[in-house]
């Protein structure tokens, strides 16, 4: 053995590991990214939009439009817009050899030439269904990371899986499911519907050569992940049937009991029902209480998608709508919606945590984990992964800091601020809004119905850069729709995207 080269390794380790210089120096480099990536964003926003309608209409710069930070000047404010503008301006990550070392700062240049000012901090960006990533909860990802517990097995960090069963109970509490729920914290709710559909098959006992026979009910406003969830379990040959739903595109429960019967009339079962609270389309809210009423009557698995409503529960008014909500067998609630964590928070809940321990673990165990078997709860007994991240700490960090009560409060003000936009475009003479709104979510198409010029609308919206929407469709109608479910989007941010939806309406149909 070469010892010399043995202890320069050793030296090198310590050195990227344990030097507190070393570790000083790339967390400065990183909190000065990070507090100018914020502040750049929050200048996208905000002054840098009316600074460049400024310009651009080459109008004097009124006392009020004077900038809040000496340290930036105007043309600084166009250029950060005009970096968040186009994805074609990226300059590339680099050669992927990586045989050169680069020093942080390298390193975050290239960062943030690639990624620009375009995620969910930027409260303008009101597609699909947009988080913040709670800085707060970024610092506990970090002393996750930093931390790195292995958290599949109570045998290997009882401290850590303690905190992850803590938070799954804590989970479980909020939505009122039952105590004899269980759960495990996940990625997302596209791995959480495979866990689910597998628990399912698991508690009802069905068999592969019985899978053609299963009906599955959901309806056209149901998330695609159940789909793709029955199709990794190896229940593509099931039936699939689409349940009707009202204006609100909200389940018929009556059309459910009337499926399920002609389903059983001929032959076939029926296995899942999947209800949602909060469709990403338009944020409806399933009849739980209803539906949880159709599938106890015909012993059929009901599950609840509130991957993104759930958190919205926070307001009284949606947990009346919810009512139901705990009656679920199985229901995915995920704090990177409606609790703005960053991406990759989320939970399977279960009503009957043996249904899911039993469609998680196997008879044996491998050799190498003969010395961890124990009676304590271990995420991966519940859970598809072994090897997983330390997803309780930024989820308990984050309530820990900021309570509960910032929520509540939070939640309140989206709602809010829906209302005030589907009242706003209600006003606007050539629009016809959708649905009522029942949680973050509005939508609108032309009075026309003219879905060519409705696309041109979008399209020059998003291409325009100041704003960013998305589209769906209602009854095969097309809708433009804005989502208020980011943390960093407020009154301004609003009256901004109006302002910008007449100011390109006008132009489409001049």
């Amino acid at each position: 053995m070469d010892e010399t080269f043995m202890q320069n390794v050793a030296q090198k380790c310590d050195h990227f590991e344990n030097d507190p210089e070393t570790f000083k120096s790339w967390l400065n480099k990183i909190e000065k990214f990070t507090l100018d990536f914020t502040q750049k964003c929050s200048l996208i926003d905000t002054k840098a939009r009316d600074v460049e309608q400024k310009h651009t209409n080459k109008e004097p710069m009124g006392e009020e439009d004077e900038l809040d930070h000496s340290n930036i000047d105007d043309k600084a404010h166009i250029e950060e817009l005009g970096k968040a503008k186009e994805v074609s301006r990226l300059k590339g990550w680099g050669k992927m050899d990586f045989s050169e070392q680069w020093d942080m700062d390298k390193a975050l240049g290239v960062i943030q030439e690639n990624m620009g000012y375009t995620g969910g901090k930027v409260g303008c960006r009101l597609g699909f269904i947009p988080s913040s990533g709670l800085v707060v909860s970024c610092l506990g990802e970090l002393l996750a990371r930093i931390i790195n517990p292995h958290t599949a097995l109570f045998y290997s960090n009882p401290g850590a899986v303690q905190l992850e069963e803590e938070m799954v109970r804590w989970l479980v509490e909020f939505v009122g499911m039952p105590t004899s729920s269980q759960g495990a914290l996940v990625s997302g709710a596209s791995i959480a519907s495979i866990m689910a559909v597998r628990t399912a098959v698991q508690a009802k006992h069905i068999k592969a050569r019985d899978y053609h026979r299963q009906v599955v009910y959901i309806t056209q406003h149901t998330h695609r992940c159940i789909l793709k969830a029955l199709k990794i379990c190896g229940m593509a040959e099931c039936e699939v049937r689409t349940v009707k739903h009202d204006y609100g595109t909200r389940m018929d429960p009556e059309h459910l009991e009337t499926s399920l019967k002609e389903d059983m009339q001929n032959g076939l079962h029926p296995f899942m029902i999947i209800a949602t609270l909060g469709n990403v389309d338009i944020g409806a809210i399933d009849p739980l209480d209803a539906i949880a009423t159709v599938a106890k009557r015909h012993d059929t698995w009901f599950h609840v998608d509130a991957a993104y409503g759930g958190f919205y529960m926070f307001s009284k008014e949606v947990r009346q709508k919810s009512k139901g909500v705990e009656l679920a067998d199985s229901l995915i609630i995920s704090p990177h919606k409606g609790l703005n964590l960053p991406w990759g928070s989320s939970a399977l809940l279960v009503k009957h945590g043996a249904y899911l321990h039993a469609a998680m673990t196997l008879d044996t165990q491998g050799n190498y984990l003969a010395d961890t078997q124990h009676d304590h709860y271990s995420p991966s007994e519940y859970s598809l992964e072994l090897s997983r991240p330390f997803r309780a700490l930024p989820l308990w960090l984050t309530l820990r800091l900021l309570g509960t009560s910032h929520f509540e409060d939070c939640i309140r003000e989206k709602m809010a601020l829906t209302m005030f936009c589907y009242d706003e475009l209600k006003k606007i003479p050539d629009i016809k809004v959708g649905p009522v709104p029942e949680l973050s979510i509005v939508a609108f198409q032309l009075k026309s119905k003219d879905n060519k010029k409705l696309d041109e609308l979008l399209t020059k919206i998003n291409q325009d850069g100041r704003l960013y929407l998305s589209s769906t469709k209602i009854d095969g109608e097309l809708y433009i729709r804005l989502s208020f479910n980011s943390m960093s989007t407020h009154t301004t941010h609003v009256k901004k995207a109006l302002q910008i939806i007449k100011e390109f309406l006008m132009l489409i149909l001049i």
